[in-house]
């Protein structure tokens, strides 16, 4: 089945949000009333307002219970070829992604989990991760440990070498 009618309701309810809140600041009867875009249009004036203007408007709508979903021969993405607009960036070489990026004095990070799922930190030992060159520091929060270190190895390392005590 998928998450596909889950994300169409959700766009449902968006959209009539959208419209109630710009029937509500125009006061006018939302039929009149179409998106397009990023717009909503009134279909008897032609005057528009852009989904920024009517941002501090759809919080204050009540959710609608159930929304009306549109058809199929409405839709305007879904199943409809769209070209990528980062394909020939990740192609061709120059698109940049998170490894690509160093910064000076740049830090690097690995988690590690308890090993029973769902369980609390106790405490952790670190003693041996402090003999991982590079390593920094392991961070307890309380689910899971933040390891830090210089380099993406070193954090892998050192995590390695935390022992967790957790119950559940």
């Amino acid at each position: 089945m998928g998450w596909g009618s889950y994300y169409q309701e959700i766009g449902a309810t968006a959209r009539e949000m959208i419209i109630s809140a710009t029937a509500y600041k125009w006061n006018e009867k939302p039929h009149f009333l179409k998106i397009n875009g990023s717009k909503v249009i009134n279909q008897v004036t032609g005057a528009t307002l852009s989904y920024g203007e009517l941002s501090g408007k759809a919080d204050q709508i009540s959710i609608p219970q159930k929304s009306k979903i549109q058809k199929l021969s409405d839709f305007k993405v879904i199943g409809k070829p769209l070209k990528r607009w980062e394909t020939l960036s990740k192609i061709n070489g120059p698109a940049s992604f998170g490894a690509d990026l160093d910064l000076p004095e740049m830090l690097y990070g690995t988690i590690k989990h308890p090993p029973v799922t769902e369980s609390k930190i106790i405490s952790v030992d670190d003693s041996k991760a402090k003999s991982v060159n590079r390593y920094i520091a392991s961070i307890l929060l309380e689910e899971m440990i933040i390891v830090v270190a210089t380099s993406t190895r070193s954090a892998i390392q050192g995590a390695s070498k935390v022992l967790i005590y957790a119950e559940r």
